[in-house]
């Protein structure tokens, strides 16, 4: 990044341009092929057709509720359905800018597996309403709303838009604190703007801790005099305090403690700077095998920036991002127009996002969904890179790299695991089915609470632990009875104890379809050449359930 892009513009001898009259030169220098931010604003017209795709995009992605971090969110959101105040028993369940749109949803429309996620895709629209005005200035309203599309159907927006999770509401917030600054680095009356990002990045860290990051880039910014006076980024200060004041106010209220929800962020906040040990969930794996996130393995240090080069939720995105990269902050680092200043923007707040998330998360297994703010900014980046880069010399070169990055995209969301509770689905539609006692193992039992109770299957009839003999019947679904996954499962001795043996009779059966990939993956030979994780995922035999009578 050049010291052009982020030098002081205060502070300088009186003989020199003052801040505001630099910053008024440097909007005035612009390139050959970069343009003014006074862009056509997008029509109605446009938005819808924004929506629309986003909503087929959602169709083709969802998922729905996956049993994981998401039972706190509906946990919590039909806690604020019920009643007043409501006061989560843990960190998850009191992050309420994920806990409160759920609830309102459950209100209007009741408790289903659909209203609990219905937010979280909202969320993604509120993202994609926000981007296209705020893009439309730098790169024209059709190119926005074409990268806009193109945004919805990257496979990580689009999958966990269908997932209740802080993932999306984190994004907006985030996406509206980043785009408030930009405009107050604009204007010369920015007060109002500078208050309204700071209250976002509060709602944004109200939903995930990981905003952090957000403030690690607005540090760098502040540490290089970036645009506007050093004194004037504490302004931002007034609109943080403010919103989590509220919330201390109402914790205050209704707990008896104002630091109720962040006293429970400490011990996460120690372990990650390491004044404390951190409960990390990251299992070792072999060199170029897939860790546990679905993450190609080479070295920690690495392995953040391959996800982003090699992980199926990013799709091409990544290597799109070497060379817009390269050009905004290297090639034409002394470009002071408008686009180019706000790509080096975005490029700093991503590499304040991308080293707060790889080095507070390292003893966590490593989630492509904690680096979506990345994979967003570098999107825009992308965006301002190919208007001025591509589009003026290279047309076609461009209208097939974007029909080549949908095609990708749409190919790896129908490839995508969009049933990863295929056996607890199974075991609700066997308990319509059936009478009596049935014996599952814990594991499954937990992540099949919600599924019974928006069914209204009766979960009583579940008997939790090792199948005992006196012809009950067993309901074994392998993948939630290896060990190491099913933390109630500690040895192979007590995974051998959920294992079918050859008296118990098979009473019923159900199994998923092979995945798309398997009979090509085969074909080719390729099961012994590629490392097991990555045959497993590719090509890897569908999940099964069955039922067994017990002698």
């Amino acid at each position: 990044m050049g010291d052009e892009a982020l030098r002081p513009r205060h502070g300088t001898p009186r003989s020199r341009p003052s801040a505001r009259e630099s910053t008024r030169e440097s909007d005035k220098r612009m390139s050959n092929t970069a343009t003014t931010p006074n862009q056509p604003s997008p029509h109605l017209a446009q938005l819808t057709s924004v929506w629309v795709f986003a909503a087929a995009m959602l169709c083709l992605a969802w998922t729905g509720f996956i049993a994981s971090d998401d039972s706190y969110y509906a946990q919590a959101g039909a806690g604020w359905a019920t009643h007043f105040p409501y006061v989560g028993p843990d960190f998850a369940t009191s992050r309420y800018v994920i806990a409160l749109p759920i609830g309102l949803m459950i209100r209007l429309f009741g408790e289903s597996e659909f209203s609990i996620v219905l937010s979280t895709c909202l969320y993604l629209l509120l993202t994609l309403t926000l981007t296209l005005p705020m893009l439309s200035r730098l790169v024209g309203a059709g190119f926005a709303t074409l990268t806009c599309c193109l945004m919805a159907s990257l496979p990580l927006l689009a999958t966990r838009a269908t997932i209740p999770s802080a993932d999306l509401p984190e994004l907006f917030f985030v996406a509206a604190a980043v785009w408030l600054f930009w405009l107050a680095t604009q204007r010369e009356q920015r007060f109002g703007l500078l208050v309204a990002a700071g209250a976002s990045t509060a709602l944004a860290f109200g939903a995930h801790e990981v905003t952090g990051g957000l403030i690690i880039g607005f540090l760098l910014l502040f540490l290089a005099g970036y645009r506007i006076p050093r004194a004037q980024y504490w302004i931002m200060a007034i609109g943080f305090l403010g919103a989590i004041g509220l919330e201390c106010l109402y914790y205050w209220a209704a707990a008896g403690n104002p630091l109720y929800r962040l006293a429970m962020l400490a011990p996460i906040a120690a372990g990650g700077a390491g004044l404390a040990p951190l409960n990390g969930d990251r299992v070792r794996v072999g060199v170029f095998e897939l860790a546990q996130g679905g993450t190609l393995h080479v070295h920690q240090a690495l392995d953040p920036l391959l996800m982003f080069l090699t992980h199926h939720d990013f799709s091409l995105l990544g290597w799109f991002s070497l060379p817009a990269l390269w050009w905004c902050c290297v090639t034409h680092r002394r470009d002071m127009s408008a686009p180019l200043v706000a790509a080096r923007l975005f490029a700093v707040f991503a590499l304040g996002w991308f080293l707060f998330s790889a080095v507070l998360l390292r003893d966590l297994v490593l989630l492509t969904r904690y680096f979506m703010v990345v994979a967003y900014l570098l999107a825009l980046i992308v965006a301002i890179w190919a208007r001025f880069a591509l589009w003026p010399a290279r047309k076609p070169l461009l209208l097939i790299a974007a029909a080549l990055f949908l095609a990708v995209n749409l190919l790896l969301i129908s490839l995508d695991d969009k049933n990863p509770r295929f056996g607890e689905r199974m075991l609700v539609g066997y308990l319509a089915q059936s009478t009596g006692p049935l014996s599952v193992d814990p594991e499954t039992a937990r992540r099949a609470y919600y599924f019974c109770r928006w069914s209204g299957q009766d979960c009583s009839r579940l008997v939790v632990g090792p199948p005992q003999g006196g012809a009950q019947q067993y309901f074994h679904y392998a993948e939630n009875t290896r060990r190491g996954f099913n933390k109630s499962i500690k040895s192979d001795t007590e995974a051998g104890r959920y294992s079918p043996q050859p008296d118990w009779k098979m009473l019923w059966s159900r199994q998923e379809a092979d995945k798309p990939l398997t009979g090509l993956v085969d074909a080719l030979g390729l099961q012994q050449r590629l490392p097991a994780s990555i045959y497993r995922k590719l090509a890897g035999p569908g999940r099964k359930v069955v039922v067994y009578q017990l002698p």
